[in-house]
């Protein structure tokens, strides 16, 4: 399990593809790790005296509606502008390996740091995280793969906000 997980943050993202029991297209893993980054999120909230439980819901509800925002987009662009051919639930699932650092978001808890820093850095490191992770699996250049994450990226932020 501790090689499986290094391999994937070093970067042999590739092996996802390429194994076809590690590849069989169920979304519960994936939705797992989206639901444990949100929960992450909400535990920071809930230690900083934040009482509402609606908050919690939409939290969860639109970390997962911003996770399909952005496969649909990167589904889009890469099928219709890019001319990679990729599967949706394969876009899904690699997205969800990219949405590990946000269990950072506990931190937020801590007054050690702003929480806007830490939201900052969360997010930017799930960006850098999905661009290596297509760059891999797609097989193309560095260019190519910023360019069919980031726009879905910065489309979820702009749609959803910081809740998501």
């Amino acid at each position: 399990m501790k090689k499986k997980f290094i391999k994937i943050v070093c970067g042999d993202y590739i092996q996802l593809n390429l194994n076809g029991n590690e590849l069989d297209y169920s979304l519960f893993k994936p939705i797992f790790i989206i639901l444990l980054s949100s929960i992450a999120w909400c535990i920071g909230l809930y230690i900083n005296d934040v009482n509402q439980t609606d908050v919690f819901f939409m939290i969860i509800s639109l970390t997962i509606l911003g996770w399909g925002f952005w496969a649909v987009s990167i589904w889009y662009i890469s099928n219709r502008f890019l001319q990679i051919y990729m599967n949706y639930r394969s876009i899904l699932r690699l997205l969800a390996f990219s949405y590990l650092p946000g269990i950072l978001m506990v931190l937020i808890s801590f007054k050690i740091v702003n929480s806007n820093i830490i939201w900052l850095i969360s997010r930017i490191w799930i960006l850098v995280i999905a661009v290596c992770i297509f760059k891999n699996f797609a097989n193309i250049s560095l260019r190519k793969s910023f360019l069919l994450v980031f726009f879905g990226w910065v489309s979820s932020q702009i749609i959803f906000g910081k809740f998501y």
